[in-house]
């Protein structure tokens, strides 16, 4: 699923939050499953797992970072007023093609003029919501799914994972000038998993590192 929709959805500039929203709540349940924690098993059955599968955990891990850095950054003001001239440009382009082919010659190119309309209105509509701050959506609501992928004592993918806090912290003081959610919702909910005894002292080394 996860590959899937990382090449059929992440191309289009369209934004759908539900289903981004979907995609890494799935992933990180994926990835924390107790089925997937491979520590916790015997090392014979720790090596039957890694020569026949690999750790998928790392593998999920790696689609969610990538998948979050194709969400984007948020854009400046200057860049937003540049792209919305496009988009009213585009608009009236469109305006014009649909005046060309809609003509009143009966229910055939009636219907083939209502295709165009809507095909013209989604374009309209796709080319405008890449104007939407995609990233800020997700915060403080996946700094706790975020966490607990991260506290996952696989090293390398700990390394891929956690600079997405960062990037979190980059996009809400561009947006508010602060990071005022995602400290609170980090100290919340690392106090949570520290007092569930998770963490390690591995973790507070390489947090601090990066």
């Amino acid at each position: 699923y996860c590959s899937s929709f990382a090449r059929n959805h992440y191309n289009f500039l369209i934004f759908i939050l539900q289903l981004w929203n979907n995609y890494f709540h799935l992933a990180v349940a994926f990835i924390t499953q107790d089925s997937l924690q491979l520590e916790n098993f015997s090392h014979a059955k720790y090596n039957k797992i890694q020569n026949k599968y690999g750790d998928m955990r790392r593998l999920i891990g790696f689609a969610i970072r990538d998948m979050w850095y194709k969400l984007g950054r948020e854009q400046s003001q200057q860049t937003v007023l540049v792209t919305e001239h496009t988009v009213d440009a585009l608009k009236l382009k469109c305006q014009a093609i649909a005046a060309v082919y809609i003509t009143p010659k009966g229910p055939s190119s009636g219907t083939q003029g209502k295709i165009l309309c809507d095909w013209l209105d989604v374009k309209y509509l796709i080319c405008h919501s890449v104007l939407g701050q995609n990233k800020i959506c997700f915060i403080p609501g996946m700094v706790g799914p975020i966490l607990e992928m991260t506290l996952i004592p696989e090293v390398e993918l700990r390394k891929a994972t956690i600079p997405i806090f960062f990037d979190m912290i980059l996009c809400e003081y561009q947006r508010t000038g602060e990071f005022k959610k995602f400290e609170n919702e980090i100290i919340l909910k690392l106090d949570h998993e520290v007092e569930g005894g998770r963490g390690d002292e591995h973790y507070m080394q390489l947090f601090e590192s990066m």
